[in-house]
């Protein structure tokens, strides 16, 4: 896959991102919406043998 680079409107090249640098941040919101979907999820399927 070729990597291709834009210009910006000032006619200077920008270079793209890399393909990696925003992972952390999507894995960590990821992390952050599974544990609170569980920890509101899970009393409900709890529920029963309480």
């Amino acid at each position: 896959m070729p990597i291709t680079t834009t210009a910006s409107v000032d006619g200077q090249l920008s270079h793209p991102r890399a393909p990696l640098k925003g992972w952390p941040a999507v894995v960590s919101v990821m992390l952050g919406i599974f544990a609170i979907v569980t920890t509101e999820i899970l009393p409900i399927g709890l529920l029963t043998s309480i």
